[in-house]
């Protein structure tokens, strides 16, 4: 792999890194202001509740931190991990823009619409690490590509089951 590879593969670890921390974030400060307000206190929502709606995120932005931090130190599970990590999130964006986007009723329906924008640049960010210099680098067997398949399948049942 030349060197623009190696900086491009930096920078990608660095952006799935980021916004796995950045969804952490935001999924943590989500619960800590509703059990902070008061809002749990009038019984339409419940901590089972708030984990069962959110708990999909929570396990993929875990992933893209360790998946990002991996692959900036060059570990072909780091690469795996992007993979899934990325995406799952362009999956889920996209099913959460296509859904949210055309419903009136609540209250920010606009912003859901750019949930489609953030699913195409994690689209891009796929197709950049599935690209012949990432799979000459790190050697994926049959075996590495069913584990990912496996993995990303696993996490769309759960999001449509559970």
């Amino acid at each position: 792999m030349n060197k623009t590879w190696s900086v491009i593969e930096k920078v990608l670890g660095v952006l799935i890194a980021v916004w796995g921390c950045f969804v952490l974030y935001s999924m943590v400060h989500m619960f800590a202001e509703m059990s902070g307000s008061g809002f749990l206190a009038t019984g339409k929502v419940t901590y089972s509740s708030m984990i069962r709606g959110n708990h999909l995120s929570t396990i993929v932005s875990l992933i893209a931190v360790f998946g990002g931090t991996m692959l900036l130190f060059n570990d072909k599970n780091g690469w795996m991990l992007s993979i899934i990590s990325t995406a799952t999130f362009a999956l889920l964006l996209f099913i959460s823009s296509r859904a949210n986007s055309t419903n009136g009723t609540l209250p920010y329906a606009a912003n859901f619409k750019g949930y489609g924008l953030l699913s195409i640049i994690c689209f891009i960010i796929l197709a950049a690490l599935i690209l012949k210099p990432f799979r000459t680098k790190y050697k994926p067997t049959v075996k590495n590509w069913m584990w990912i398949t496996v993995t990303i399948a696993v996490m769309m049942i759960d999001k449509f089951f559970v």
